[in-house]
């Protein structure tokens, strides 16, 4: 029976924690193996048959005294942690040093080094986890750059190349364990936000409290002015306002769920990351200047009503004329317009 490559990959899955549990003993066991290993040929030879699919590795290199992690970004699509190692006092040539200064890009699904005298692999995880968020936040299947490297750790195996655990070429499961831990971080970085939010309000409220109000009316003003910015019209938002205040109110965590939900669709309808703009934003706003400057224009309100506390005229378009709600008739007594 031909099997497919997620069936092949869930079968070795399976005889895997079978061999584990058994302890390794008995014939059932050795023909369990025996099936394992050859599950394995035929996923290799499914990446070896596919050339274009194989990741072309930089070169592995070896942590020396003092060398550093200096960024993460990508190589080649790919999440990559940029290395920058610097001189040591071993003769050149030991140990796999490299010249002071040279940089090596070092893409997860490739190479994972870890330096048990400088860097443990844990910590060098942490940078290629925050790298490899961007590319697969919030994503449920693997994608087909997930499943690349998958692929290109599992053609290249795994090797330690010495006693002192300074580095490792990544296989499967390890990759697979570093996609985990980067949709973690990313699910950690979205339960982060609103907490960080609240500390950039507390700053900028801190001799001035706000109040349920004016957080309400805010939210309705970056509402309206993001449907604005695509194009709906102050018609179109009265309509919609007359309508949801006709009927009763709802219960906030249904609410808060639904803005949510409609914001998470939009956002993919229109091409844009809601917790990338979010981020931009707060980094935007969370600055000394922008803290004063939202200062002083709430210092300057009249009176803490709905609408924000002053209006520069620099932020006012003139409109052609004030809108004007259509008549819409009179209502019977058993819910009719006349």
């Amino acid at each position: 029976m031909t099997m497919t490559r997620e069936q092949l990959i869930a079968r070795r899955d399976e005889l895997q924690a079978q061999i584990d549990a058994s302890n390794g003993w008995g014939a059932a066991v050795g023909a369990m193996s025996e099936e394992l290993e050859g599950i394995k040929r035929r996923l290799q030879a499914q990446v070896s048959e596919n050339p274009c699919r194989q990741v072309d590795l930089p070169h592995v290199i070896q942590l020396g005294t003092g060398d550093r992690i200096i960024t993460s970004g990508f190589y080649r699509g790919l999440p990559a942690v940029f290395i920058e190692p610097t001189a040591d006092p071993r003769p050149p040539g030991t140990r796999g040093e490299t010249p002071a200064g040279e940089r090596h890009t070092l893409a997860p699904g490739a190479t994972v080094i870890a330096a048990a005298n400088l860097r443990s692999l844990e910590v060098l995880r942490e940078h290629i986890d925050k790298a490899a968020t961007k590319l697969m936040r919030g994503a449920a299947p693997l994608t087909e750059d997930e499943c690349f490297m998958v692929e290109a750790a599992m053609y290249y195996g795994f090797q330690h190349v010495d006693d002192d655990a300074t580095v490792f070429q990544a296989n499967e499961s390890q990759i697979v364990a570093l996609v985990k831990a980067a949709r973690e971080q990313g699910r950690q970085d979205v339960l982060s936000l609103q907490p960080r939010c609240v500390t950039w309000l507390d700053k900028v409220t801190e001799d001035d409290p706000t109040d349920l109000t004016e957080r309400l009316a805010r939210f309705f003003e970056e509402s309206a002015e993001f449907v604005q910015s695509k194009g709906f019209t102050e018609a179109q938002v009265h309509d919609i306002v007359r309508y949801v205040f006709g009927r009763p109110a709802g219960e906030p965590p249904q609410e808060i769920g639904g803005a949510m939900t409609t914001m998470a669709v939009l956002c993919d309808f229109i091409g844009e990351d809601m917790f990338a703009c979010a981020e931009a934003e707060l980094a935007r706003v969370d600055t000394p200047e922008m803290i004063q400057k939202i200062r002083e224009k709430r210092s300057r309100r009249h009176g803490r009503g709905v609408l924000p506390g002053t209006t520069e005229e620099a932020d006012l378009v003139p409109a052609e004329k004030p809108y004007q709600a259509p008549f819409i008739g009179l209502p019977l007594s058993d819910g009719r317009m006349i």
